[in-house]
């Protein structure tokens, strides 16, 4: 648990599947009306969310921003594999954006992953040009790789 410094935001890991539930109601909420999936199938979408390490922004008792994050790997040319935390589910509460909530909640996320012994995070973000104010830039915009197939093969033995 941790306070952010901005007056009462307390941050902390979502510990229940009622508040995993609504942080991510807060998320479809921040999204502009996503889909409910838990009303078509709840089984699905606890396991979906117990998965996660899920962080909140509370003010008292009340959830203000949202984000979680998944055990990943990246995979580097080579074939070396990486821990990584794929960051997802940012979200703030309508009408409290502004506030350093999603920067103070970006940011024990990052300290949380990297004590955790996470060497990257990436998030993948639906406007990138948000999320550099956070830690996180573009990695590419697009890649195109022309190969001449008679001159290669298939890697055999690659881990």
């Amino acid at each position: 648990m941790s306070h952010d410094g901005t007056g009462g935001l307390l941050i902390r890991p979502l510990q229940s599947a009622a508040e995993k539930r609504a942080a991510f109601a807060l998320f479809r909420s921040a999204m502009l009306g996503l889909p409910d999936i838990g009303g078509a199938d709840a089984e699905a979408e606890a396991r979906y969310l117990e998965a996660g390490d899920g962080l909140g922004a509370f003010e008292g008792d009340a959830l203000r921003a949202v984000t979680n994050g998944y055990a990943s790997e990246v995979v580097l040319p080579g074939g070396a594999r990486l821990p990584h935390l794929a960051v997802t589910h940012v979200g703030t509460a309508p009408g409290v954006n502004r506030r350093g909530y999603a920067r103070a909640l970006l940011s024990a996320q990052l300290r949380a992953a990297q004590a955790a012994g996470y060497p990257l995070a990436g998030l993948r973000a639906s406007d990138a040009r948000i999320y550099g104010r956070y830690g996180y830039g573009i990695a590419s915009w697009s890649v195109r790789h022309d190969l001449d197939l008679t001159r290669t093969g298939l890697v055999t033995g690659a881990p």
